[in-house]
């Protein structure tokens, strides 16, 4: 758990250092969630709530597969089809 946590913090630090050396434009994060679940959902609110107080401007992409495994791969290949500056698998 504590590893996980220290990859989701150098995520966000790495993103945030390359978003005040690019230009003020709105950055696009992709936010994949295995399913609806509470302790799934605080991770992403975490991850706006730390960009949101850095004063990076975001739009997201936000969804789940319900738990699918069957569903994943397709799932993440649309998000990444929109290109976005970060994609963030939960």
């Amino acid at each position: 758990m504590r590893f996980r946590k220290l990859r989701v913090l150098a995520a966000v630090t790495l993103f945030l250092s390359l978003s005040v050396t690019a230009s003020a434009q709105s950055k696009k994060v992709a936010i994949a969630l295995f399913g609806p679940h509470a302790s799934l959902q605080q991770v992403s609110d975490g991850l706006k709530d730390t960009l949101e107080k850095a004063g990076v401007e975001v739009d997201y992409d936000e969804g789940n597969v319900n738990f699918d495994r069957s569903l994943v791969p397709q799932f993440l290949n649309r998000l990444a089809a929109a290109k976005p500056d970060l994609m963030v698998t939960i």
